[in-house]
């Protein structure tokens, strides 16, 4: 059954400033978005909200076994929550941020969470895409981030490819049109001594080795 009270947005119709202001609102509320990013759409919430945590795992129907990752709004965030950034990782952040590069790292210990991973390691973007980034700037906060599918369903490039039960449970919907890229990030673990490539995506294992040598793959 559809939330009577969700509200949809087109980017198109609202300045950036006011629809980053409506949209940090309803997640400082504890809400639940669907918005844009650089990639595919996605699921978000603040991730330092319980219930708002759980319910985007509800409406995906995601196993709290598997970690989400994290939109920030600047690079200043990124060393407010993370432990360590290697010097791997600050020439993958060089060459690749803004954009669509994954990097999971070790994060404070005031950060916590279900969706850390066990090690308590966190995927860490900032994203090419000025909305995300003034959401999070806004909000003051990561933005935690995961497609806006059930898991294991197809990548969502249009708002009409979201399963109706994720559209229909939302506090939010952020409307872009389609999707700048058809892939989603790549990720990559830079917590320890080597990288380590989770999921190839729209950066491919090539470029990220001509920035930092031959890499693992998981």
């Amino acid at each position: 059954m559809r939330n009577q009270n969700t509200i949809d947005l087109q980017t198109s119709e609202l300045p950036l400033e006011i629809l980053a202001e409506k949209t940090a609102a309803v997640l400082k509320q504890g809400g639940v978005i669907i918005y844009p990013t650089d990639t595919i759409y996605g699921l978000g919430a603040d991730p330092f909200r319980m219930e708002a945590v759980d319910r985007v795992y509800a409406l995906k129907g995601r196993s709290f076994q598997k970690p989400c990752s994290v939109l920030i709004g600047s690079v200043d965030m990124l060393q407010e929550i993370v432990e360590t950034v290697t010097p791997a990782a600050k020439d993958l952040m060089r060459v690749f941020w803004p954009g669509s590069l994954t990097l999971v790292f070790r994060v404070k210990h005031f950060v916590q969470g279900r969706f850390l991973a066990k090690n308590r390691t966190l995927g860490v973007r900032l994203p090419d895409h000025p909305f995300s980034r003034q959401v999070s700037a806004v909000l003051g906060s990561p933005i935690l981030s995961t497609s806006a599918n059930r898991s294991g369903g197809q990548n969502p490039l249009f708002i009409a490819d979201i399963p109706a039960e994720i559209r229909h449970g939302v506090d939010l919907i952020v409307d872009e049109g389609p999707s700048r890229l058809t892939k989603p990030s790549t990720i990559l673990n830079v917590s320890g001594d080597r990288p380590l490539l989770i999921r190839e995506g729209t950066i491919s294992r090539a470029a990220i080795e001509k920035i930092v040598g031959k890499i693992q793959h998981l």
